[in-house]
Order: C-alpha cells, then sequence, then structure tokens
C-alpha cells in the first residue's frame, strides 16, 4: 500500500483491485502472525498500520472508474458474486474454478500473513470476527483502542466500516 503512487505512475492503464479488510482484523493479523509475543516489533508495522488505510483510500479517490473495490468479509460472504463482479470489471471470464485454491504442499505464500494457507481449499468466512480475539487481552485492547483512535473517524467509516460500532466494541470489551 506504501507505493501505490508508484504503481499508478509505472501501469497508468492498469485497472487496480482493492481488498479491504475491517482495521482491526488486519491489526489482528499483525499482532498474531507478526508479532508473536515480541510487542516491540509492532514498532516495525506501524507505517503500514498507520498510513496504509489513508494510502488506499488516497489511491481508490486517484484511480477513480480504474479502482475496484472488494471488502474481504463482502468477498467470503458471496465469493462467486463478488469474483464475478472483478472478472467483469477486469473484462475477463468467470470460472468457478478460479475460486478453488491450489493447497498442495508445494504452494507457499510469501506475503505477511500464511494463516490458513494450507487450511481451506476456496474462501472461507468464519474468519471474519477474528480480530474480536484480540479483546480478550488487556494490551490487546490498549492497542485497538490506540489504533481507531490514530486512524480516525473519517478513515475508518471511508474504508466501509463503522468506526462508532468498532469503538463500542473494544470499549465493552475493556469493561
Amino acid at each position: 500500500v506504501m507505493i501505490i503512487d508508484d504503481l499508478i505512475r509505472l501501469f497508468p492503464a492498469a485497472k487496480f483491485l482493492f481488498l479491504i479488510r475491517n482495521p482491526l482484523s488486519v491489526l489482528a493479523s499483525v499482532v498474531n502472525s507478526q508479532i508473536s509475543h515480541d510487542l516491540w516489533t509492532l514498532e516495525r508495522f506501524s507505517d503500514e498500520l498507520l498510513s496504509g488505510p489513508a494510502a488506499i483510500l488516497r489511491g481508490i479517490e486517484k484511480l477513480g472508474d480504474k479502482a475496484i473495490t472488494v471488502r474481504y468479509e463482502d468477498f467470503v460472504m458471496a465469493p462467486e458474486k463478488n469474483l464475478e463482479r472483478v472478472c467483469h470489471a477486469l473484462n475477463l471470464s468467470y470460472e468457478p474454478g478460479l475460486l478453488e485454491y491450489d493447497n498442495s504442499a508445494e504452494v507457499q505464500g510469501f506475503m505477511q500473513d500464511r494463516t490458513g494457507i494450507h487450511q481451506y481449499s476456496k474462501p472461507e468466512d468464519s474468519r471474519t470476527e477474528s480480530w474480536r480475539d484480540l479483546l480478550s487481552d488487556p494490551q490487546q485492547i490498549h492497542f485497538a483502542q490506540s489504533y481507531l483512535r490514530e486512524l480516525g473517524r473519517e478513515t475508518v467509516d471511508a474504508l466501509g466500516y463503522s468506526h462508532d460500532e468498532l469503538t463500542e466494541a473494544v470499549r465493552h470489551a475493556a469493561e
């Protein structure tokens, strides 16, 4: 997300697909898959976590109709419908087999979060609320509160999530 402007400059005719996820899910993913129990390493991800959402929104605005946005939660709840929409926007034909993963041993993830890479054979909606696991630990509740405060209402709401609802969920867990 930090090189969106460079990608737009390098590929001016391209369409860009933005898969957007609940900011607290992103935080939970970083905490659970990258931080382990060494909370000091959270600082390594601060630029991505704090500047990334605004960069995504700027990229979407800058690209206009060349930006295709899909919320992760919407995608996994109705993968066929959403993938058909993406294929149509990219002028590609939709094939049901596109939703099937090759989870053979040779397939390796190269992105940061490899959680579940070999557990599923198609989009799965069981992880949409996994961010709530953060709310069982006081330190992570603090991270969630601080993260929402730093992102701010405008950014969270513009991403398609309710800042008020997320803040309330975190506040309720802290009580």
